[in-house]
């Protein structure tokens, strides 16, 4: 970094979270934050229209009658700090304070760096104020750490913390469908919701086989078949598009399975 630029900064930092010259209180899960926010209105525009909608504190009147000297002192100091501010309190359980408190700083130029052990709450974070950029950095990020060998792993975590990222391992999982073997793919997707099965076998754009598709949905309703009616089975069956299998798979498979609908297996 050049000289100009660490003097730059180190002006700008004196901004950060200082509550004299800030507007602003953003309550992140309970830690506070004194920002400026009119920084935001480019960078985090979903922020800065929340901020928008807040109305400022102002300030009570100040009775000294009674008070000891450092009451005064404390009832000073909360107003010079405290008031004429606006308020804004979030939640994200789970979201560490550093990357709060990284992504914060960096909008008064203290760059953050995206890596595996901070992704996940640096895109709910960008997500959750608007910052475009920031959250494609992480889904780009994410896509490329993935692989063969670890997709499985990456989208059940995903799932199982039902984190952004689920959408973005769904398609990622279906790219990857041709490279997984059938036990793999039987024992993970053996956990599908109904909704999440029926949305697989419904989906266009797989990177499989339609033999494949009849496989994993065929496995999941005899996996789950004591929690299913008929009319459900049948249901899920039906989005398997038969058009698209082999003779093989129609003859050997689809012929004899009691829940597709003969008719529609003739004109496949």
């Amino acid at each position: 970094m050049s000289v100009s630029n660490e003097f730059l900064l180190s002006i700008f930092e004196t901004f950060y979270n200082n509550p004299r010259i800030c507007d602003t209180e953003l309550i992140f899960n309970g830690v506070k934050y004194y920002v400026i926010s009119d920084l935001f209105k480019t960078i985090a525009p979903k922020l800065y229209a929340e901020i928008k909608t807040q109305t400022a504190i102002v300030p009570s009147k100040l009775t000294l009658a009674d008070m000891t000297p450092d009451e005064v002192i404390t009832q000073l100091t909360f107003i010079i700090n405290e008031t004429n501010k606006k308020v804004v309190t979030i939640n994200e359980p789970g979201v560490s304070n550093e990357v709060v408190g990284s992504i914060l700083e960096s909008f008064y130029g203290n760059p953050f760096v995206i890596n595996s052990d901070n992704l996940r709450d640096i895109h709910l974070v960008a997500t959750r104020f608007g910052m475009i950029d920031y959250a494609q950095k992480c889904v780009d990020h994410f896509t490329r750490i993935i692989t063969v060998e670890n997709v499985i792993q990456k989208y059940q975590e995903a799932r199982d913390k039902q984190t952004y990222f689920v959408p973005i391992m769904k398609n990622v999982f279906n790219r990857f469908l041709s490279f997984i073997s059938i036990p793999e793919l039987s024992e993970f997707t053996s956990s599908f919701t109904l909704e999440e099965i029926t949305e697989f076998a419904k989906c266009t754009d797989l990177s499989c086989s339609e033999d494949l598709v009849y496989v994993i949905v065929d496995g999941w309703w005899k996996h789950h078949v004591l929690e299913l009616t008929e009319d459900q089975i049948k249901t899920v069956l039906s989005h398997i598009k038969l058009d698209a299998l082999s003779i093989q798979c129609l003859v050997s498979h689809v012929k004899t399975n009691k829940y597709i609908d003969t008719s529609v297996y003739v004109k496949a």
